[in-house]
């Protein structure tokens, strides 16, 4: 992704598929990464797998790679990546845990934590203030997401769900009181998966609760592990000084 090139590619690829390669005509090398379904982000549903697929994609051509992207369920894309099937994936958290498995990027991006509830939940009359105030409450989290650090004591009640949409519906369904959720993905789901319910559930907190940093990952027992990361490094701070970050941030995002 080299840069006076970068702006027009970004704009160019916008409509094509995240698995497309050209790498057998260029005779470039390709870097093979998974990543799993989270609209708007990325998702092989969107136009080019999502605009971070796209930011991720550009960063690696910048640098005079080819890029191939395989979609997949959330636990086997992080498998895949984790054992060494894969050359990385994206988008994902930085726990301390991971820390023995994973060689981490600079962040792609930060996602906001919100809270969701239902508009008719005697609970959440007052709108949200403080942590102390979630002590009483049920709150259902993504097992993919990293627990902010405010919320991990024994004290929370956290249920883990294998999805955003799970959770939606057990809130829908009164089995939680609370959905902690990333604001774009909430948005999304709302307007796109859970329209008749929409005006059921409401933005509890009117700030976002943490902001989380989104990653590459590249695993320790890859053998160009950190070549990898320094690569992709190298081609996202290329994207962002040329431009062609926000370029690609503000209209593939609102596309998606």
């Amino acid at each position: 992704m080299r840069l006076f090139l970068g702006l027009y590619l970004s704009i160019l690829s916008c409509g094509v598929t995240a698995q497309d390669s050209g790498s057998a005509l260029h005779n470039i090398p390709t870097i093979e990464l998974v990543s799993f379904h989270y609209p708007p982000y990325h998702d092989q549903s969107l136009p080019n797998g999502g605009f971070v697929s796209e930011i991720v994609r550009q960063a690696f051509i910048t640098k005079k790679y080819d890029v191939k992207i395989d979609f997949n369920l959330s636990r086997r894309a992080f498998d895949s990546a984790k054992f060494n099937f894969a050359d990385g994936i994206y988008m994902i958290g930085h726990s301390h845990e991971d820390d023995t498995n994973f060689y981490f990027s600079k962040p792609i991006l930060y996602i906001k934590l919100t809270l969701l509830g239902l508009s008719n939940n005697p609970k959440l009359s007052a709108k949200y203030s403080s942590p102390t105030q979630l002590k009483i409450l049920t709150i259902a989290i993504n097992e993919n997401s990293v627990l902010p650090d405010v919320l991990k004591d024994d004290s929370f009640n956290i249920e883990t769900m294998v999805d955003d949409r799970s959770a939606f519906w057990s809130l829908l369904s009164g089995k939680i009181d609370l959905i902690l959720v990333d604001e774009g993905v909430a948005r999304y789901l709302l307007a796109n998966e859970f329209k008749e319910q929409a005006a059921k559930i409401m933005f509890w907190s009117e700030q976002s609760i943490n902001q989380t940093a989104q990653y590459l990952a590249v695993s320790r027992h890859h053998p160009q592990a950190k070549k990898i990361i320094f690569t992709f490094n190298s081609g996202l701070d290329a994207l962002k000084d040329s431009g062609t970050y926000d370029t690609i941030y503000n209209s593939c995002e609102k596309n998606s």
